[in-house]
């Protein structure tokens, strides 16, 4: 993909004083040829990098067929390296969740949210105990295992360790499972003392289990994370590309290539970035700071 060259940048000081609406005019950058677009393997959960085309490709179709532009999509290991691609003009677009692109904005400030996803659930994850478990909290537990799917999301991740060491909790060992299912079997069959599970996993576990539904609760809870957004630097797409994707991006739920690709995704659709979402960010970076590995991210 040919890389977005950005206009105006190097304009003399002689040139700003003596015409300024002309080098504000010259800052707007050119639309690209290609716009590159990335999302972060970390978004796949461990999938191939075949299955990763395969998922992402309905994206890119409807973005050309409603935009009339060329597209290509990259994926960076995570989201650190994609939002230094992001602010080094590299990529054009990117998808990151909510807590990572806080992080993202905390190095990164003129990295901005054009639209939000809109997913099924809220983005939160749960504890999962029996029915009948006399825990507190987690940290009441550390004599049991836990069992975890190995398709849990990261925010879940983060939840489970930000408990451990509020609790000082250290398992008598851990069950892994290939999905969510069977996790909350561990629990319910007693193999188990708990497991983290997401709210849309929570939901259908329910809907499709409602009897073995009857002997779960749910211990605590992580606070509701900050939808996923699509990322564009400032200045670094011209203002009417990124408008063809936000419209787009609205529209893919009445699409015949966006409709389709939203229930792969689980979500009913993008929207504007609300007006609390810089809230929400901060929010959430106060609840999950910024890692320490974030600081070795390269631009």
């Amino acid at each position: 993909m040919a890389i977005f060259t950005r206009l105006g940048v190097c304009l003399g000081l002689l040139v700003v004083s003596v015409c300024p609406a002309a080098s504000l005019r010259a800052a707007e950058p050119a639309p690209p040829a290609t716009v590159e677009i990335a999302m972060p393997r970390t978004l796949f959960h461990g999938l191939h990098e075949s299955l990763m085309k395969l998922g992402a490709a309905p994206f890119l179709k409807m973005m050309k067929t409603n935009t009339g532009m060329e597209g290509a999509i990259s994926f960076p290991a995570d989201a650190r390296t994609l939002a230094a691609q992001l602010d080094a003009g590299k990529v054009h677009i990117g998808v990151m969740t909510g807590h990572e692109f806080a992080w993202a904005q905390s190095k990164y400030p003129d990295l901005m949210p054009i639209a939000v996803s809109v997913p099924m659930q809220p983005i939160q994850s749960f504890c999962v105990v029996a029915w009948d478990c006399k825990a507190d909290n987690i940290g009441d537990l550390k004599d049991q295992k836990i069992s975890l799917p190995g398709n849990h999301r990261d925010f879940g991740e983060l939840f489970l360790e930000k408990q451990k060491t509020q609790h000082k909790t250290v398992f008598e060992g851990q069950l892994n499972r290939p999905f969510a299912d069977d996790a909350i079997f561990d629990v319910i069959e007693g193999r188990a003392g708990c497991t983290i599970i997401d709210c849309s996993t929570f939901m259908y576990f329910q809907r499709v289990n409602p009897g073995q539904f009857q002997n779960l609760k749910v211990l605590t809870q992580s606070e509701v994370f900050p939808n996923a957004c699509i990322v564009a630097k400032k200045g670094g797409l011209d203002a009417k590309t990124i408008e063809k994707f936000k419209t787009a991006l609205f529209k893919a739920q009445n699409d015949p290539i966006g409709k389709p690709m939203l229930t792969t995704w689980k979500l009913k659709g993008f929207a504007p970035v609300p007006e609390d979402y810089p809230a929400q960010l901060k929010a959430i970076e106060k609840a999950y700071p910024v890692p320490a590995s974030w600081n070795s991210a390269e631009k």
